[in-house]
């Protein structure tokens, strides 16, 4: 598996409102990490982004954006209010989709 070419389909998935294609992906990645593979170049980044992105556009515990949230290997600190300043995931979640 390629986490970055996985992170730039579920980027591409959010971008067209493919949400279950979006969960998919974010999954896979998750269960890649979990079985001790390399986390990617771009992807940690995208996946920062997309957390985020779902986090601020979500309508509900039972939307699919939330469900995208938690599916997110992603997890922010306590004090997180956004992506991490001056980072690649501030420039893409600041892309307007």
């Amino acid at each position: 598996m390629d986490p970055d070419m996985c992170m730039d389909e579920a980027m591409k998935a959010y971008t067209n409102n493919d949400y279950d294609t979006l969960i998919d992906h974010l999954t896979d990645y998750s269960n890649w990490l979990d079985k001790g593979g390399f986390a990617g170049v771009d992807a940690p980044d995208v996946a920062e982004a997309l957390y985020w992105i779902c986090n601020d556009n979500h309508n509900g515990q039972f939307s699919s954006l939330y469900i995208a949230m938690n599916v997110n290997p992603f997890r922010p600190g306590p004090l997180a209010k956004g992506p991490t300043p001056d980072s690649l995931a501030e420039i893409i979640y600041n892309k307007d989709y």
